[in-house]
């Protein structure tokens, strides 16, 4: 029997057992083998800007390809606006206040606590093979992304390392253990200057002056990303017209290479005879605004910036379960429990995120399960839960808020805080409560070791304006 066969029996297995389906007695099965997980993570990429979410623009053709035949979560939202903790997030199943990681920035900087276990450590002791090719800076190793992994490569830009995942995924398909492939690409992260062959979206009648080449702007900049990005905005006048459209045209056409290099390793996959054995999943970090509330790039806790893409394909022989879409909201931090669980492999006993299988089964639920948010560096919180949202924003003086209700105003629009005290309330003392567990699990946990930091790190956090220099 060849690998992907017996993997077809190991889904099939997985499938009966989950719904509670007995197989015949007295039939052996043959020893299944566990299925590949492929997770590609894009950041700062706005579901709404995708075909399969509703966009206009054919800006993601092999995604909506994916997701046409796999499973979208129409409202998927982050746990934070920033990379590092978003990801841990992903990675853990705890939220960030209690898994402890922040964006590299100035102190304190601490890696991963040792005794949080991550997907990529649970995978390995179930004799996954392990590789990661990300983007670097934010999903280094500094702050212990690399723990798990076999392969941990960072940098190479977009091409680069979709380019270096696919030759890292047929190595390891020659190998008779299963193997979980890690992709993070920032090239949808500003400034947008995607190759001309991606600006098909651009206005020729714009008379603005925001950059479009990445070589004008590196002329006009150098090579450091901090300049780039000053000068790239120091060009963008929210108040004249076309500004704001010309950033979104730059930006879809980033997702459209984006897009292609994602269809590109899904091609080579089913080339490699892997596809159909694969768990193929696609997810972003946060999302980003578009002066909805008067501001860019994702500096807030509004909707736009933290509700975010989750599609997963399914292995073969679940397809019939998998063509689906999810309108039930479900978290970044349900991403690793719902992974274990659908591998049938043990979960950590102290998580927040909760698994999935029951939604990818069309089970019916009531469970409510609160959509909190935390941007750890600037004391800004946030919980959505029974159709409403509170956003705090603690400071010397005391709390500001902002209270939302979802159903009427989806955009976040108009703050209802004093017109409506008792929903304020309760979701006062709940997103205090989760603060608090989160605190005290913190605490359990122990805190990490100081995140090493070499020169050559310091110098591109410095040109990215996450650290002072050094004096």
């Amino acid at each position: 029997m060849t690998r992907t066969s017996r993997a077809r029996r190991f889904a099939f297995a997985i499938l009966t057992a989950s719904a509670g389906f007995a197989t015949s007695c007295g039939q052996e099965e043959e020893p299944a083998e566990p299925i590949n997980v492929v997770l590609i993570s894009i950041d700062t990429l706005r579901p709404d800007h995708l075909g399969t979410y509703g966009y206009e623009r054919i800006t993601s053709p092999r995604i909506d390809a994916i997701a046409k035949t796999g499973v979208v979560f129409e409202n998927a939202f982050s746990q934070s606006p920033k990379t590092g903790p978003s990801h841990m997030t992903m990675m853990t199943g705890l939220f960030p206040e209690t898994h402890g990681v922040r964006n590299l920035g100035d102190e304190p900087n601490l890696r991963l606590s040792d005794s949080i276990p991550v997907l990529a450590e649970l995978l390995k002791k179930a004799n996954y093979q392990t590789a990661a090719f990300t983007g670097g800076a934010h999903v280094g190793k500094e702050l212990g992304f690399d723990r798990g992994f076999d392969v941990f490569e960072v940098g190479g830009g977009v091409q680069g390392i979709f380019q270096k995942a696919i030759d890292q995924a047929e190595q390891m398909s020659k190998r008779p253990d299963p193997f979980f492939l890690f992709v993070h690409t920032f090239e949808v992260h500003d400034p947008y200057v995607p190759p001309v062959k991606y600006q098909e979206w651009n206005d020729p009648s714009y008379q603005g002056d925001i950059f479009s080449s990445r070589r004008e702007l590196k002329t006009a900049a150098g090579d450091q990303w901090q300049k780039q990005h000053e000068l790239f905005w120091s060009k963008v006048d929210p108040e004249r017209p076309g500004d704001i459209q010309r950033l979104q045209d730059l930006y879809d056409g980033s997702i459209k290479l984006t897009d292609e290099l994602v269809g590109l390793l899904s091609d080579r996959l089913a080339a490699f005879g892997e596809l159909d054995n694969t768990l193929f999943i696609i997810v972003s970090d946060h999302g980003e605004e578009f002066y909805e509330h008067e501001g860019f790039l994702h500096e807030a806790l509004f909707n736009e910036v933290l509700r975010v893409v989750f599609v997963a394909k399914l292995p073969k022989d679940r397809s019939t379960q998998s063509a689906q879409r999810i309108a039930q909201p479900v978290r970044l931090v349900d991403l690793t429990p719902t992974v274990l669980r659908f591998l049938d492999l043990p979960t950590p006993e102290l998580q927040q995120g909760v698994d999935l299988l029951p939604l990818l089964r069309g089970e019916s639920t009531d469970e409510l399960r609160p959509i909190y948010a935390q941007w750890p560096r600037s004391f800004m919180y946030s919980l959505e839960t029974g159709g409403w949202k509170l956003i705090q924003k603690e400071h010397e003086e005391g709390v500001d808020e902002m209270l939302f209700e979802m159903s009427n105003d989806p955009g976040e629009k108009s703050s209802l805080l004093e017109a409506k005290p008792e929903p304020a309330t309760r979701l006062r003392e709940r997103l205090t409560e989760i603060r608090e567990v989160s605190k005290k699990l913190n605490s359990l946990f122990g805190t990490g070791a100081e995140a090493p930091m070499s020169e050559e790190l310091r110098k591109q956090l410095e040109s990215l304006g996450y650290i002072g220099k050094k004096k």
